[in-house]
This record gives structure tokens, C-alpha cells and sequence, in this order.
């Protein structure tokens, strides 16, 4: 079809665990859970008093440089800190870290060890981040059933990354049966949690009739959404419908509107 995309999104890894840097924080700070380990009034002081919260998120300070001159090593020490006395986040993080050698040297022994620290302590992300070194075999043989049941048990407990990459395992027939059915299914959930790309791959099967009947407009309805999340070759897509009439009437003052949209002053 004249200049549509039909290039699949590939799954995460390392974006969707630096996305826990801006969430656990968040999350962390719940009634209960906050007051159960200690009060965060004083950051500095606290995270000296072994306040394994404390430290958690002065680590993500000093990763951010929120406040503090930007240190990945400082950062790393906290993580690390926090991680020995059980902090799961800061264990999936400290995995991030070896994995990707911020803050200290790339060893992806190291990144398995604490991803798998986390998933024993119940970090979601976690599971994630652990299927991910399954399916591509960093630092360990690829096994990508043992990805999928890794996705499989995250996608259960909410997450949307978690959801999309089993909607990319069963498109390619990675670990699973392959099944564009199942692909649409998961795409789908991932896209309901507000995933970043699973709206375009989506889109992409409607418009090809994977797994779904093929519906042009249903696949402009998902390039939009993928689109309005920054998505530039949904926003290609959207733009070359409405310049060839695929799906809806031609309407080059819409085409030229996505067209533009692709490359923002």
C-alpha cells in the first residue's frame, strides 16, 4: 500500500525499565507502605539512618539529578544499599544498571542476579526485565517459553509492557504457537493501559487482516491513538490513508495535517 508503514514495533527492555525510575517513587509512597519502613521528611538523613526508602529514592535523585548534581555512581551505591535490605525496586533498578552499565561495569551476571532478586520479592518490572534477557540470551542461554511465562505472569498482574511483548511473542511464534488472533488479543489489553506502541501494531493488523477481519477504518482508529501518543509512523500512516482514500474518503488537508505532524518546528 503507497507509503504505509507495515514495519513491526519491536518488544522492550531497557525503556521499560528505566520507566520504573519515574514510577516506583510514586508507588512507594502509599499509606501504609510508607509509614511501615519510615517517614521521608529528611531524604538525606533518613537514607543515612539505613532507611531503606530513603535511599531508594535519593537513588533516583541523583540518577534524575533532581536537586543533586547528577551521579550514576552515587545512584548505583544507594540502589545497592537499599537492595540489601530488600527493596525490590531498587533491586530491578541495580539490574537495569549492570545490564546497561550505568553507574558501574556492564555484567549481565550481575543484571540476572538482581532481576532475579526482584522477581523474588514480587517486582513486577522484575518479570519483565528478566523475560527480556531470556528472549534475546543475555548473559544466559535464550529460552523464549521461559520469556513468555515470565511475560505471562506480569501481563496477569497489570502490566501493560508486559502485555505487549506477549502480543509480539505470539505474532512471531516465539515460545508460543503462533497466533495472530492471540497477538491482536494482547496488543489489544496493552493498548487499553495506555502502551506507547501497541496501539500502531494493532492498527497494523486490522489493516492487513491478521488475526482480526480487515477493517480499514478500525485500523485508522488505532494508528490515531498511536499517533496521539507520539507514534510517527502511525502518524506516516494516518497521513498516507487520507491521502489515498484507504479507509475513508481522500482529504489532503487532513493528510498534510499528520504529514506535519511527523516532523513538529
Amino acid at each position: 500500500m503507497n507509503n504505509l508503514k507495515h514495519t513491526k514495533k519491536y518488544f522492550f527492555a531497557a525503556i521499560i525499565a528505566v520507566i520504573t525510575f519515574f514510577a516506583a517513587p510514586i508507588n512507594t509512597h502509599a499509606a501504609g507502605d510508607f509509614q511501615e519502613h519510615c517517614e521521608i521528611s529528611d531524604i538525606f538523613l533518613n537514607a543515612q539512618l539505613e532507611c531503606k526508602q530513603a535511599q531508594f529514592e535519593l537513588a533516583w535523585l541523583f540518577y534524575m539529578g533532581f536537586g543533586v548534581e547528577q551521579n550514576f555512581e552515587t545512584s548505583a551505591i544507594l540502589f545497592r544499599r537499599a537492595a540489601d535490605q530488600g527493596h525490590a525496586d531498587a533491586m530491578h533498578n541495580l539490574g537495569l544498571f549492570y545490564k546497561l552499565g550505568i553507574g558501574v561495569l556492564q555484567d549481565y551476571s550481575s543484571a540476572l542476579y538482581w532481576y532475579r532478586q526482584a522477581v523474588e520479592h514480587g517486582s513486577v518490572e522484575g518479570m519483565v526485565s528478566l523475560g527480556f534477557m531470556y528472549s534475546r540470551g543475555l548473559g544466559l542461554d535464550q529460552d523464549h517459553e521461559a520469556a513468555v511465562y515470565l511475560y505471562r505472569k506480569a501481563a496477569y498482574l497489570g502490566n501493560d509492557v508486559a502485555k505487549y511483548n506477549l502480543g509480539f511473542m505470539y505474532y512471531n511464534g516465539r515460545g508460543v504457537t503462533q497466533s495472530y488472533k492471540q497477538a491482536a488479543y494482547w496488543y489489544s489489553l496493552a493498548s487499553e493501559l495506555g502502551h506507547i506502541y501497541a496501539p500502531f501494531n494493532l492498527g497494523l493488523l486490522y489493516l492487513q487482516g491478521l488475526g482480526v477481519e480487515q477493517n480499514y477504518e478500525t485500523a485508522m482508529y488505532w494508528f490515531r491513538k498511536a499517533a496521539e501518543r507520539g507514534d510517527m509512523d502511525a502518524k506516516n500512516n494516518l497521513a498516507a490513508m487520507y491521502r489515498y482514500g484507504i479507509g475513508v474518503a481522500p482529504n489532503y488537508e487532513l493528510s498534510t495535517y499528520w504529514q506535519e505532524r511527523m516532523n513538529p518546528a
